[in-house]
């Protein structure tokens, strides 16, 4: 490879990251996009753009990046515009100053589909690429996460703002920064349009070596075989797009979606599930079985769904964060308890699909990570005179807001200053009138927790629910204990 007497990482560099709706360069939308500049001697110049890109932004794309599809609409610029200012900041990109991108194939082709979309007109690199995650395969090799998280902890580069484009953008120039620190001769050093053509034949190594190793596994006796061998055909096809993939190779028109058979599987059995084959859609946050008629799978297969208003419903009824304590005479006798396993998945799923997969108290999504999840919650109305308590509406909170609302139980976790935080930081309560309306949820709680309620679950029995009786008003309290001793 051609060397150069100064590094390349002393010179000026342009470092560009998106954010989208998805990971499909041709149909997918840029949602914010941030092009930093780096100037010897001088801070960063950064420029982030929110884009409104007229589609809805997917619940699992908004979990990564915190875009709503309503934040995009109401505060986002005009795609064209965007695409305009992206380019203009892009100026600078030239033989002797290049691009920074972590995937270049995904966000160039992403902005050359955009480019088409919106200005009915394409677009080529105007210098040389550098991209840190073909140079990592590069250099450490195939296997391993190569994610930007992980060659940035394996480089000794801080991250912030991760999953945001000026946090991303930012963490690839310092990434490629490092690497080329690291690998002086063959990074560092190397002419930048030495190194640009080098990464064209790194990537094509590193796709056909990815292309052979699903042929491996695309053995006669694997159910997935056909699937796998379609999908090395469509790597190899794209092996010659780095940094960009201008068409969509006609291989990929050819694929078919495997065909899946939805199953209703319970979260306590989803491991016995998955040990008798049955297969995970992140993007349904579903489980499948892979190919029709599996008898292993067949005490879960799917009921029908649940429509997504139930019968005499009041979605409006119960909005908004507040303590929402039940009362003792109906611990752990709610409607998870009065319906079967796989009737509760059905609920469950319609719950968390009808809300978007966010919550519908502080909006956030389901975050692996920070052990947040999204759960189902029951809003009740009590009657005094008939001593009914009535199933008024079901809703999707997450951990954070069930935790709060459920503030009783949060004392017996230890959790209840936790919860209090949450409380004042979604209410806008200062703590004093936070300590104030716990107090008064547990004086009404005082109150109910004298009578023995009756549970009118009836806008669930038209639907197809089926519902077991609740245990016997006297059994309660011991099955109380019985299950907060199981927790604790």
């Amino acid at each position: 490879m051609i060397t150069a007497t100064e590094s390349w990482v002393q010179g000026d560099l342009l470092a560009l990251d998106f954010e989208t709706t998805g990971t499909d360069t041709a149909n997918d939308r840029i949602v914010t996009g941030t092009v930093v500049s780096i100037v010897a001697g001088q801070s960063p110049n950064i420029r982030t753009w929110l884009a409104a890109p007229g589609v809805d932004i997917p619940a699992e794309a908004a979990a990564v990046h915190g875009i709503s599809t309503e934040h995009a609409a109401t505060h986002g610029q005009d795609p064209a515009a965007v695409l305009d200012e992206v380019l203009e900041a892009l100026a600078p990109w030239s033989d002797e100053v290049p691009l920074l991108v972590f995937n270049a194939p995904f966000d160039l082709s992403l902005l050359h589909a955009e480019l088409r979309r919106h200005h009915e007109r394409g677009w080529e690199p105007a210098g040389p690429v550098v991209d840190p995650l073909c140079l990592g395969r590069a250099m450490l090799g195939p296997k391993g996460k190569r994610t930007l998280t992980a060659l940035c902890e394996h480089y000794g580069v801080q991250q912030e703002q991760a999953h945001s484009s000026a946090g991303d953008a930012l963490s690839t120039a310092r990434l490629a920064w490092k690497m080329a620190k690291a690998h002086p001769d063959a990074i560092g050093y190397a002419a930048l349009s030495a190194l640009h053509e080098q990464q064209v034949t790194w990537y094509r190594e590193q796709q056909h070596g990815f292309a052979e190793f699903l042929e491996r596994k695309a053995t006669p006796g694997n159910p997935e075989a056909e699937q796998l061998r379609q999908r090395a055909a469509q790597v190899r096809a794209e092996a010659d797009g780095w940094p960009l993939l201008t068409e969509k190779p006609a291989v990929l028109v050819e694929i078919e979606q495997p065909q899946h058979v939805w199953l209703d599987v319970p979260f306590a059995e989803k491991d016995a599930a998955k040990a008798a084959g049955a297969r995970w859609d992140r993007h349904e946050k579903r489980w499948y079985a892979p190919r029709p008629g599996m008898a292993e799978l067949s005490s879960w297969e799917a009921l029908e769904d649940v429509p997504d208003l139930l019968p005499g419903e009041d979605r409006s009824f119960g909005s908004g964060l507040f303590v929402d304590l039940v009362p003792s005479t109906c611990w752990f006798t709610n409607v998870r308890s009065c319906v079967s396993s796989k009737d509760w998945e059905r609920l469950r799923r319609m719950i968390t699909g009808r809300a978007d997969q966010r919550c519908e108290v502080c909006g956030r999504g389901q975050d692996r990570d920070s052990g947040r999840w999204l759960e189902a919650h029951e809003r009740w109305s009590y009657d005094d005179a008939t001593r009914t308590q009535t199933l008024r509406r079901l809703i999707c909170l997450c951990t954070d807001c069930h935790t709060a609302t459920h503030f009783g139980y949060a004392q017996v976790r230890g959790r209840d200053d936790e919860a209090l935080r949450h409380l004042c930081s979604v209410t806008g309560l200062s703590e004093q009138d936070a300590n104030e309306h716990v107090q008064a949820a547990f004086e009404l709680w005082s109150k109910r927790s004298t009578i023995t309620w009756e549970l009118d679950l009836s806008i669930l029995t038209d639907v197809g629910v089926t519902l077991t009786p609740p245990p016997q008003a006297e059994d309660r309290a011991g099955i109380a204990h019985e299950e907060l001793d199981r927790r604790n």
